[in-house]
């Protein structure tokens, strides 16, 4: 054919819609699979050029003053975010969602200075995105948020943060309230009753959940949260996993990279009724179990410890992980991320959504019967 071939082309030589076509040529599940393979048989045989299509419609579009969809996802994630398994796991499920449903993934960091935001990638400002996916805390959230939306070439294109619950923007967080909810009650079924939760901010949305979901359990068995739940506050470094212990040949050695919080210790001497902690993270179950083999305690003997994401082990001398902790679908919750951004940009102007995705509580060795009830 003479020109630049349509999809206005192959659909009339197809015998079928243009719609038809479109969604076919991105492999929608919506369209039959025969009739999908007929109509990109067609396309190739006719010489249709996809990424010329797209740069033509989007050249139009702005002459217009309109949107064209440049089927391309930005994700803003931590500059190291590939030295972590908890973001690498989110980042996986995001790039296999959008790769199958045929969108290219932006991994992208924002600069801010003292809360201000001075700097996106070009991505932004040239309006080459459809939509956004984050992981921002809710604090930090707002100037980026202000910033994106007065960027005339991103508006009101969707944002989906992950992890963490805000109203400004859709979410999708994992069920930290029900996850936290059966660890306490693991722990409460062996016999303890007094607990410490590890906590960096009580009045941020994802700690506040887990916090309620402990109290839950507590109360499910007649014991009073304010007299059995004890909270401590994280201390500096103690979520890296980076600097964390990680097996138990390395607390032998007395690991030099790992800090002792002798405040921690002092506080546990005056508090002997706790005998379970948990963890804000798998990371700070880590350093826990640094501080407290350190004090010359051991897990799970004097202490039951359990985590929460399932990223990082103690592993014994066989390799095997010890850990107790809250598995977050850190994977799923990148997928389904990235099915509600796409959602959002097929429903061009509807209402923000939010989703939640199950936790699951993996019991290993780091939890036992407490002290005082042992034989």
């Amino acid at each position: 054919m003479g020109g630049s071939v349509t999809q206005r082309d192959v659909a009339e030589h197809c015998g079928v819609t243009v719609g038809t076509v479109s969604l076919a040529l991105r492999e929608d599940p919506r369209i039959s699979r025969a009739t999908t393979q007929r109509i990109q048989a067609a396309a190739k045989e006719l010489g249709y050029d996809p990424a010329r299509h797209d740069v033509a419609r989007r050249l139009i579009s702005l002459r217009y003053g309109t949107r064209a969809s440049t089927r391309i996802v930005a994700l803003i994630l931590p500059p190291k975010f590939a030295r972590s398994a908890y973001f690498t796991a989110i980042f996986e499920g995001v790039l296999e969602e959008l790769t199958a449903q045929q969108y290219t993934l932006v991994t992208a960091y924002a600069d801010a200075v003292d809360g201000t935001i001075v700097r996106l990638p070009p991505v932004f400002s040239h309006g080459d995105v459809d939509g956004l996916i984050l992981t921002e805390l809710p604090e930090e959230l707002p100037p980026l948020l202000d910033h994106l939306r007065a960027n005339t070439h991103f508006g009101d294109r969707p944002i989906v943060n992950l992890i963490h619950r805000v109203s400004a923007c859709s979410t999708v967080i994992s069920d930290d309230e029900t996850g936290a909810y059966h660890a306490a009650s693991h722990l409460l079924d062996l016999g303890h009753r007094h607990l410490l939760q590890f906590v960096g901010n009580p009045l941020r949305d994802l700690e506040a959940r887990r916090l309620a979901g402990l109290r839950r359990a507590l109360e499910a068995r007649g014991l009073d949260p304010a007299a059995h739940l004890a909270t401590y506050p994280l201390r500096l470094g103690w979520t890296r996993p980076e600097t964390a212990v990680k097996s138990l040949a390395e607390l032998a050695a007395a690991y030099p990279a790992a800090t002792v919080d002798h405040d921690f210790i002092a506080y546990l001497r005056a508090h002997p009724e706790i005998t379970a902690l948990l963890a804000s993270n798998d990371a700070n179950a880590l350093h826990a179990w640094y501080t407290l083999s350190r004090a010359g305690w051991r897990v799970p003997d004097d202490y039951s410890l359990i985590g929460h994401d399932d990223t990082e082990p103690m592993l014994d001398t066989y390799g095997e992980n010890l850990l107790t902790t809250v598995r977050m679908p850190l994977v799923e919750l990148g997928r389904e991320g990235a099915r509600l951004i796409l959602r959002r940009i097929a429903a061009d102007g509807d209402r923000d959504e939010h989703r939640v995705v199950p936790t699951e509580l993996v019991v290993r060795r780091s939890t036992g019967i407490p002290r005082a009830a042992a034989p």
